[in-house]
């Protein structure tokens, strides 16, 4: 008899546990593909060290010449950072608060925060997180989309 109640307590608390989580998905999944196709073409556009950042938008950003038929940068374009310790992190430019690929997050140079200039929400970007600092995104726990930085062959990549 003391088993459903048991069951359905249990099942209660399973289902809640994930609420306090930041949300990385309001960013519709879209296509990342960006190649840095030499050394040269990383020297020029790639980020170095803290705080060099560097945004990619197709066939705008950093220019099309950059770009090949593979190329894909996501659903507002990539954000590429090196962050505090050196490590290479790329996320998504769309804010999720404002999910409207044109509206786009900048950085503040004197914070080193990643900002929304409609909503006004701030982001860590150079900690490798995307977690939401201030605003509506922290409101909601909505979190940048982060993609994946990689090295083959002694060449940059970004994918997700």
């Amino acid at each position: 008899m003391f088993k459903y109640p048991f069951i359905l307590y249990l099942f209660l608390i399973i289902l809640f546990s994930g609420c306090d989580k930041n949300d990385e998905y309001r960013i519709p999944v879209t296509t990342v593909r960006i190649e840095f196709r030499s050394s040269a073409l990383w020297s020029q556009y790639g980020v170095h060290a803290f705080p060099d950042y560097q945004k990619f938008i197709l066939n705008k950003i950093p220019n099309k010449e950059f770009y090949n038929v593979s190329s894909a940068t996501g659903y507002g374009g990539v954000l590429l950072v090196c962050g505090y310790s050196n490590q290479l992190y790329a996320y998504d430019l769309t804010c999720p608060v404002e999910r409207d690929p044109s509206v786009r997050i900048d950085i503040d140079e004197e914070t080193y925060h990643a900002y929304c200039p409609q909503c006004k929400s701030t982001f860590d970007v150079f900690e490798g997180t995307g977690s939401p600092l201030s605003g509506t995104a922290r409101e909601h726990k909505y979190m940048l989309r982060s993609y994946q930085v990689g090295i083959a062959n002694g060449l940059y990549y970004i994918t997700n």
